[in-house]
């Protein structure tokens, strides 16, 4: 049995030797590999960069294009918004400025100017619910700031917060920083009222508004924006200030209402340009006098600047031993030179050359009557003590010219108190302050 299994085994080692014997037979030949081809340079592969695709660049939002305009053809609601804004807000002594920089500035104090007494914004112009005011209608103040006469008033948080930002452009952080300082300084109280509503109180101190004016010089518009240049004043012509505003015209609920942008105050700083058409301006003759016709100067100015003149005293309670009267008189030539604006409505100016005419001893000339009179010639008043001068141009703000020519100037030509322009040109004496009128 032993004998048996080893031959089997031996027979299956054959068959196994033979089957690989026939796998080796059918094996394809080795194929030689190809010889590496000769080095050649290599050529680089350039991969062009995508040219970036650009932002769209947004168009720029254009400005608005102001043309110039005549301040008499402003909206007389505008006036009137820069009232009541300057009433409450301008600091006579400081002329403090107001923009979204320097509101916080507690002493200016605009969220006070809202809610005072007589609002710097008229509140019927407004999507919002105007002020109460209470006067002494027995109503107990929250604070007792008022005792029983109660005159205090309250408004509503929002209707404050939406003038604040709509109408002077306070941002949030401005608008928080100055109702903190307000509430700080006791300017008002923030509560509820009776009704539980949350509410601004002021007390009510003064009534009534006084009375001012806006003159403005300058102004242009492209009929929604406006941007001046205001005079300030205290009826009827006491300056307090000059500013720079830009305003726009909006509206609410088919309401119109004015928007103040910015307000500066305005410096006047001006670097004076030569003007050598002045001259040719100058067609009406200049006069100084007293008002009475007793004396007067008069000059013609040509277009070069040369000028002829007369000079005129007639006092007839002057007298001597041989003279009942004596006229003081003189004839005269110069030349003014030199001319420069230094601001819209004023030409400094340099007096050459100042020359006396037929100068004549003292004689007398006995009138049909016997009435004696002196005749002698005299210095020009108005003409000697100073070669420096001002001409003022017609619309010239009376209130910001020196008194003392304003006062000489309408002995010549009527002004009133309530004249804020000046109705012709005047010539001044800048050393002694006389005023010529033309």
């Amino acid at each position: 049995m032993r004998q048996k299994i080893i031959a089997g085994l031996c027979v299956l080692t054959l068959v196994l030797a033979l089957a690989a014997c026939g796998q080796g037979e059918a094996r394809p030949a080795e194929t030689a590999l190809p010889s590496p081809a000769p080095e050649t340079e290599e050529i680089p592969v350039v991969t062009p960069t995508p040219e970036p695709t650009p932002s769209p660049v947004p168009e720029p939002t254009p400005e608005p294009v102001l043309l110039a305009i005549d301040p008499q053809e402003l909206p007389e609601s505008l006036g009137e918004f820069l009232c009541r804004f300057n009433e409450g807000y301008t600091d006579r002594a400081g002329g403090r400025e107001f923009d979204s920089e320097n509101v916080v500035d507690v002493r200016a104090n605009l969220l006070n100017q809202i809610v005072c007494a007589y609002p710097c914004v008229d509140f019927d112009r407004y999507p919002v619910e105007a002020p109460v005011f209470h006067w002494g209608d027995g109503t107990s103040d929250p604070m007792n700031w008022a005792g029983d006469a109660g005159y205090y008033a309250e408004f509503e948080p929002d209707a404050v917060r939406w003038i604040a930002q709509q109408v002077f452009h306070l941002s949030d952080a401005d608008y928080r920083a100055v109702l903190d300082r307000c509430l700080f300084s006791g300017a008002f109280y923030q509560g509820e009222n009776a009704a539980g509503e949350e509410r601004f109180f002021l007390l009510i101190r003064t009534a009534g508004a006084q009375r001012s004016l806006v003159h403005v010089e300058s102004a242009q518009t492209d009929g929604e924006h406006y941007e001046l240049v205001y005079d300030y004043l205290l009826w009827p012509n006491q300056y307090l200030g000059s500013y720079a505003a830009t305003l726009e015209r909006r509206e609410s609920d088919g309401v119109p209402y004015w928007s103040l942008c910015r307000q500066t105050a305005q410096l006047p700083v001006y670097e004076p340009v030569d003007a050598p058409e002045l001259f040719a301006l100058l067609t009406e003759p200049f006069v100084l006098s007293n008002g009475v016709d007793s004396w007067w100067t008069e000059l013609t100015v040509a277009e070069d600047g040369s000028f002829t003149g007369s000079y005129v005293d007639n006092d007839p309670d002057e007298n001597g031993d041989d003279y009942d009267q004596v006229i003081y008189y003189a004839d005269f030539t110069g030349r003014f030179v030199n001319p420069q604006r230094i601001n819209a409505y004023t030409y400094s100016i340099e007096l050459q050359d100042l020359m006396y005419l037929d100068y004549t001893p003292d004689y007398i000339i006995e009138e049909d009557d016997g009435w004696r009179v002196l005749y002698r010639y005299a210095d020009a008043v108005g003409l000697e003590g100073s070669s420096a001068f001002y001409f003022y141009a017609p619309g010239a703000p009376v209130y910001k010219l020196p008194e003392s020519f304003v006062s000489w100037y309408g002995c010549t030509k009527a002004l009133s108190d309530y004249d804020l322009e000046l109705p012709g040109w005047g010539l001044m004496n800048r050393a002694e302050g006389q005023g010529f009128a033309s």
